[in-house]
């Protein structure tokens, strides 16, 4: 609690996890979580992981979105770890829509969130869209104001063990400094 003070007083939003197990979990078991994270810790909002990209769970991430924001929460974000049907836009505020292991080659992430040939994507400002990307053993400062064209949030970490989300990358500080150009 003492960290997420001090980080929420240089402005960082504090959001809490919550796995989906894509799409199986009941509303109520992730409003149970959400109401855990704003009394621990006056989450601002809720990191939906597992979410499934399959069209017809549109109402299943609309009505947390709605609940978490009904609670206090300003955001939700969700992770299918790849990109979703255009359906999805507006059911969470963000989508994680690549995660894995180095880099994602910047010819597809612009084809992803610039859509040159689909085009739906330019209908979205980029702060939709997120990548999270672990086992990036040198950080491309280039890559990184390149890739924030196309992205309004991202995460890269050097972690490339078995749960490389539990350490802050050895780079942090250039990451932030690139990003906060």
């Amino acid at each position: 609690a003492g960290w997420v003070a001090k980080l929420r007083s240089v402005g960082v939003i504090m959001i809490g996890y919550t796995p989906d197990d894509y799409g199986t979990r009941p509303l109520w078991s992730l409003k149970a979580d959400a109401d855990k994270y704003k009394n621990w810790y006056g989450a601002d909002g809720l990191f939906i992981d597992e979410v499934i990209n399959v069209k017809g769970y549109e109402s299943h991430y609309r009505d947390i979105t709605t609940y978490a924001k009904s609670i206090g929460m300003k955001m939700t974000m969700g992770n299918p770890g790849t990109d979703v049907p255009q359906s999805f836009m507006g059911t969470l505020d963000t989508f994680s829509i690549t995660e894995g292991s180095g880099y994602p080659p910047m010819s597809w992430l612009q084809y992803c969130t610039g859509c040159t040939t689909s085009g739906w994507h330019d209908d979205y400002d980029k702060r939709n869209f997120v990548y999270v990307r672990y086992a990036v053993g040198t950080l491309d400062t280039a890559y990184v104001e390149e890739s924030a064209k196309w992205v309004g949030l991202m995460y890269l970490t050097n972690d490339g063990g078995s749960n490389p989300w539990d350490t802050v990358p050895s780079y942090f500080d250039t990451l932030v400094a690139t990003l906060d150009k």
